[in-house]
């Protein structure tokens, strides 16, 4: 036997890059508590950034999927963030909107 944990509060159906993009989104966040020393913001700032593109890259291995799939989810994942108003994160998240959709133009 063997089990499996479903986060049915999360559960939805759709394309599975939207999840990918949401999952780096979260891995890469750049909230931290306030009184984060500045030397653990930095050292989480770049262990966050090796840890999402591992995943990422991992994920492209096993899917077939291509990085810049995932990418075109950036902006509507992140729209769709900003309403979870998480400390921290919303002039983040409007940059990478931003970054994402100047690349279409």
């Amino acid at each position: 036997n063997s089990y499996i944990a479903v986060d049915w509060m999360n559960a939805y159906s759709g394309n599975p890059l939207s999840d990918v993009a949401r999952t780096q989104l979260m891995i890469s966040g750049p909230a931290m508590p306030e009184d984060t020393p500045l030397i653990i913001g930095l050292v989480s700032s770049v262990l966050k950034k090796r840890i999402c593109k591992m995943y990422t890259k991992e994920y492209c291995r096993i899917s077939g999927s291509a990085t810049a799939d995932i990418n075109e989810w950036i902006p509507v994942v992140a729209a769709a963030r900003i309403r979870e108003n998480i400390p921290g994160e919303k002039q983040w998240l409007l940059s990478l909107i931003d970054t994402e959709l100047s690349k279409k133009s």
